[in-house]
């Protein structure tokens, strides 16, 4: 699947949207990035996967810590649960980031 942009520049905590796979999947690729501009500070962001799109389990998570330079963070989680729905949750982040993410999954029947 190609890359879905799961944050946009997102300033606050919580969830993006979800996106319906169309079918189950259970590898993925959460790509983050922030604009750090020499503030510092951290973020963590989580990739969640739902069989239902109400029920989020955490498929993993990545984040970045002060620097006061901009970030490029990159999570595999896969093998994992069979899930349908996914998307990223900013669960912490520091005043002066503006983060967003991207998730891609590997599908049943997609070539490597």
């Amino acid at each position: 699947m190609l890359p879905f942009a799961a944050l946009v520049s997102a300033t606050g905590t919580g969830p993006g949207p979800s996106l319906d796979l169309g079918t189950v999947a259970r590898e993925f690729t959460l790509f983050v990035a922030d604009d750090d501009t020499g503030l510092g500070g951290s973020y963590t962001v989580l990739l969640e996967g739902s069989p239902d799109n109400v029920h989020f389990v955490s498929l993993g998570s990545t984040g970045a810590r002060g620097g006061g330079t901009p970030d490029l963070a990159a999570l595999d989680a896969g093998p994992m649960h069979w899930v349908r729905y996914v998307r990223a949750n900013l669960t912490a982040v520091s005043a002066g980031r503006t983060v967003s993410a991207w998730i891609c999954s590997h599908l049943p029947g997609e070539e490597d």
